[in-house]
């Protein structure tokens, strides 16, 4: 993971890094949050759905309430959603962009001896990082 700054600050957000060093996806979790969370168990990501990408209209109003979640993945600044920038999620000379390109994914990791899986974060991948690591279909309870 690298860490994503907007304007110079730290944004709760952080860039997934492939083994080639691409940036591939996005996890919405400060990094530090994550590499100082508890690691007892493996961590793995688990797909959740299809994320399907839409340019916001141009007549699309700005909510009066700007913590409504915009497209994409957004930008929080402090106390707002800023809906004029969003992050972008991978690196577009490596990854194709596309309206069904991106997944939703879950981070989480086993505990109590690979008895049950916790939730650590929620992520976005581009399906070509995804492939390439020749996911697995199984089961998983999480408490």
């Amino acid at each position: 993971m690298k860490q994503i700054e907007h304007d110079g600050k730290e944004i709760p957000c952080s860039h997934l890094i492939n083994e080639k060093n691409q940036a591939c996806g996005v996890v919405m979790e400060y990094e530090s949050s994550l590499l100082n969370a508890s690691h007892e168990g493996e961590w793995e990501y688990v797909l959740l759905s299809r994320n399907l990408w839409r340019e916001p209209l141009p007549d699309n109003r700005k909510p009066s309430l700007n913590t409504m979640h915009p497209s994409g993945t957004p930008i929080w600044d402090g106390e707002r959603f800023l809906w004029d920038a969003h992050v972008g999620e991978c690196d577009e000379e490596h990854f194709a962009v596309g309206d069904w390109k991106m997944l939703n994914v879950m981070l989480i990791k086993w505990v109590n001896n690979g008895q049950h899986a916790e939730r650590v974060a929620i992520a976005r991948i581009h399906q070509d990082a995804w492939m390439e690591r020749c996911p697995k279909q199984r089961n998983i309870v999480l408490k």
